[in-house]
């Protein structure tokens, strides 16, 4: 019974490490960034499933680490909620389109290069965007 455990434990760190290595791979913009955002959510809900059998298997042992465990959890509850709930949001309005009028570098900073090379020397553009997590969607081609 203790080695199903273990396994079982082992099993949802790799799935936490999956849902890290999305967070470094997966792109900022189109559907990728939505899958991006999505993965951040179930990361922190992750952590805090995590954090709460950590304080289960541990409890009589340290209050101190109770109490930081209880504490870590409740926060990557409260942060996966909020994201998770901003992305529910946007993908039930869909994406709006802005236009942008003054690019600067720092809005290049996260996106591909194919799309940093489309950009380059321009000032105005329209995107698709979800407005609460602010990721783009789709860049309109309005020429």
């Amino acid at each position: 019974m203790n080695r199903k455990k273990e396994l079982l434990e082992a099993f949802f760190l790799i799935i936490l490490f999956l849902f890290i290595i999305a967070q470094l791979v997966l792109p900022e913009t189109g559907i990728g960034g939505v899958l991006n955002e999505g993965s951040m959510a179930i990361l922190f809900f992750g952590i805090g499933i995590f954090c709460i059998c950590s304080i289960v298997k541990k409890k009589k042992k340290e209050k101190s680490a109770l109490i930081l465990g209880i504490g870590l959890s409740i926060f990557a509850f409260i942060f996966g909620y909020r994201i998770s709930e901003r992305l529910i949001k946007d993908l039930m309005e869909g994406p709006h389109m802005i236009h942008l009028t003054s690019v600067t570098e720092r809005e290049t900073n996260e996106i591909s290069s194919d799309e940093f090379y489309g950009l380059k020397n321009t000032h105005e553009i329209t995107v698709l965007c979800y407005l609460r997590t602010e990721r783009i969607f789709k860049f309109v081609d309005d020429k």
